[in-house]
């Protein structure tokens, strides 16, 4: 097979003779993941692609002095060789451009040979747990474009990490990292993820206090999840932004009405903040699509979210909220989720929401029932769980979905049965509720005392 451009035999134990010899030259990509210890990629001059993830291989390999001539080589995956201790010379693979190391948990040196892989655009060394340092050298891949350092035990990026302009993706995930303050010379940097991988155990992993330096105004996503700042002062300088997630910041106090001047974000997300206690009027996120503010234990005023035209996703959860207010003028609100509400005592009129298609009230037990549902023609879905104060409910006509789940005092859910759409109907432990009357269409049905 003199011709073959591509070879996959991932898994594959093959005769000995291929193992010791393989003779493709016009081999293009070759992936053989759990290759044998004995095989060694010779005579491959015109290989693009090397895939030998999952396999044994050590820094002792025969193959390394194989792969170091491999002049035309672009990609080099290695991901899970879990015995591979330390990256050997690849000065002289030139047009490697991505190189990755994922999950090689044995993984302590990536030498400073890296620094000539001037085509270079993918570091993946992410799940490295034992590598504690990047070389300086990585200050002259000049066209990387993705560094992923999450899972790893680099607390310290180098200053020179200041010299990828190229730079638009930084993952530096659950270290106990600490930027550099050249970082904000990262003028083409879009992405800066600090967590959103693994949720770790409370307080095991961190940004440290005051080491989120001033960040490049180019960023158009960042994840400050568990960064222990207590300010979000420098954040209202990226306008660009679109997506911001603040997810277990412990440390975090307030988030003030300067953060309105993010006019283009699409998305926040600020949970489990246990030490919140106040969160600005958000009237001025105009372009905000998807919000989530949940289990921040100290947040006792709900946020003002009237005109915020393009909503689509709002998610809330929180104990201590007595009333929700501000509901009102949420045009363009797809899907609306209320859940772990101890205390909410109202939930307002929910008629305005002329978008809505899926509404979940969920664990509201002083919350008395909800007004406006009936005249949400929209709606499709309708989940109602653990409320047990409601004692009636009026149902939208084009409703195709209904859950209700212990709601031990409902007695009455008027309109059921001129449901024609309705296809699924769910009804557990509902004991008051004597009498219902069925639509006709119904497809699904399931209840249960």
């Amino acid at each position: 097979m003199t011709k073959l451009r591509l070879l996959q035999v991932d898994y594959a134990k093959i005769a000995e003779k291929i193992v010791h010899s393989p003779s493709f030259p016009e081999l293009r990509w070759l992936s053989w993941k759990r290759c044998p210890i004995k095989f060694t990629p010779t005579n491959l001059s015109k290989l693009c692609v090397l895939d030998l993830s999952d396999s044994d291989i050590t820094e002792s390999w025969m193959g390394w002095k194989h792969i170091k001539v491999e002049k035309n080589l672009k990609v080099l995956n290695l991901c899970h060789c879990v015995k591979l201790s330390q990256l050997l010379d690849v000065s002289a693979n030139l047009h490697l451009e991505e190189l990755i190391l994922e999950n090689c948990s044995s993984l302590t040196t990536i030498g400073a040979s890296i620094g000539h892989l001037k085509s270079l655009t993918i570091l993946n060394v992410k799940g490295c747990k034992r590598l504690e340092h990047l070389s300086t050298s990585i200050g002259q891949l000049s066209s990387l474009k993705t560094l992923d350092i999450r899972r790893t035990n680099i607390c310290q990026l180098p200053e020179a990490l200041g010299s990828l302009e190229a730079l638009t993706e930084l993952y530096v995930g659950f270290s106990k990292i600490q930027l550099p303050s050249s970082t904000h010379h990262l003028r083409n940097l879009k992405t800066l993820s600090g967590a959103h991988d693994i949720i770790p155990q409370a307080g095991r992993y961190s940004i440290p206090p005051n080491h989120l330096p001033e960040l490049p105004s180019s960023l158009k996503y960042l994840d400050a999840s568990f960064c222990k700042m207590k300010s979000l002062t420098t954040l209202s300088k990226l306008t660009d932004l679109e997506v911001l997630y603040l997810d277990y910041c412990e440390n975090l106090l307030e988030v003030p009405t300067t953060i309105n001047s993010l006019t283009r974000l699409e998305k926040l997300s600020i949970l489990n903040c246990y030490k919140l206690a106040k969160i600005g009027s958000l009237e001025g996120l105009v372009s905000l699509q998807h919000l989530e503010i949940c289990y921040c234990g100290s947040l006792k005023t709900f946020p003002k979210l009237r005109g915020l035209k393009k909503l689509r996703y709002l998610e809330l959860s929180n104990d201590v909220f007595i009333e929700l207010e501000g509901l009102e003028g949420l045009y363009s609100l797809e899907k609306l989720i209320i859940k772990y509400c101890y205390y909410l005592r109202k939930i307002p009129n929910l008629s305005d929401l002329k978008n809505v298609v899926c509404i979940e009230i969920r664990v509201c037990p002083e919350s008395p029932g909800i007004e406006g549902l009936e005249g949400l023609n929209p709606l499709q879905e309708l989940i109602i769980k653990a409320c047990v104060s409601w004692r009636k409910i009026k149902l939208p006509k084009e409703l195709r979905m209904l859950h209700i789940l212990k709601l031990k005092n409902l007695s009455e859910i008027e309109g059921l049965e001129g449901l024609d759409s309705l296809k699924q109907l769910y009804i557990r432990e509902c004991p008051s509720l004597r009498k219902i009357q069925l639509p006709k269409k119904l497809r699904e049905l399931e209840i249960q005392h």
